[in-house]
């Protein structure tokens, strides 16, 4: 199994086919009156691929919400059971409660047994009466 993708949403709702509808895709720039924040209800989708060689399997998929100065905010580990032959599955991972203490780029990695995949990230920003002005 490998990471094919994953970007960050306000709202991802699943289809009883599986898709999913998504409001406010896009990269993020929080900007926050007051430091620390606390992040709420973020979703991150993940695109997973499967191989033939994950027939039958329970894979794990680590996944990390690393901070400014590169530490662990969030930590979760995902089992996931092959849905080989079907190649491809979406997962979603929510971001919920999370105390953002710095200003600066936060960044999701994940890992699958040895493999790490560098995921999307964001931008938290103090508050200025400019970025209140433009509706950020």
């Amino acid at each position: 199994m490998r990471v094919e993708g994953a970007f960050f949403a306000e709202k991802v709702t699943e289809r009883p086919d599986g898709r999913l509808d998504v409001e406010g895709f896009g990269p993020f720039t929080i900007s926050v009156a007051e430091l620390p924040f606390r992040l709420s209800q973020y979703v991150v989708p993940i695109l997973l691929f499967f191989t033939p060689q994950d027939k039958d399997r329970r894979i794990a998929l680590d996944f990390t919400l690393l901070g400014p100065a590169n530490t662990s905010l969030m930590k979760e580990q995902i089992m996931i059971d092959s849905p080989y032959p079907q190649h491809r599955a979406i997962i979603a991972v929510t971001l919920n409660d999370v105390l953002l203490a710095d200003v600066g780029v936060y960044r999701i990695r994940f890992e699958v047994g040895a493999q790490k995949y560098d995921g999307p990230s964001f931008d938290v920003e103090m508050l200025t009466d400019e970025s209140s002005q433009s509706g950020i």
